[in-house]
């Protein structure tokens, strides 16, 4: 099988790229490809299940790319909480740059939530849908 690469998904009108990989090897080659050096650890720590890269590439495009190993010995359910944990963060970040902490709404952000996890299940599940096209 093909080693994946990163798949980035469309957030509409969010101004920020949110992209999945299962893959150490996709994610420095993506790094590298981005021009981002700080950034090269799959796993922000030795003991972490997943972790959420922010990352600014040369052209001032915000970026997040949630990196998590496959299933493993998880469970699908397991495996999207631990998704849902991810995207979170993700959220949080919106938040931080875009509104200065302050939340979208209730809906706005459930519906950003939703979006997040859906897209990053379907890549893990091999159920891609939505795909965009990737920062430059």
């Amino acid at each position: 099988m093909a080693d994946p690469a990163i798949t980035y998904f469309h957030m509409g009108q969010w101004p920020t790229f949110v992209g999945f990989t299962t893959s150490p090897k996709a994610f420095r080659k993506e790094m590298k490809r981005l021009g981002i050096k700080e950034h090269n650890v799959f796993l922000a720590r030795a003991d972490a299940d997943a972790s959420t890269h922010f990352l600014t590439n040369d052209a001032g495009k915000e970026i997040c790319i949630i990196t998590m190993p496959r299933l493993g010995g998880r469970s699908h359910s397991q495996y999207a909480a631990l998704v849902a944990h991810e995207a979170l963060h993700v959220v949080q970040d919106m938040h931080r740059r875009l509104n200065k902490g302050d939340a979208f709404g209730d809906e706005a952000d459930a519906y950003l939530l939703q979006s997040i996890v859906q897209n990053c299940l379907q890549e893990a599940f091999g159920e891609n849908l939505v795909i965009a096209h990737e920062p430059q």
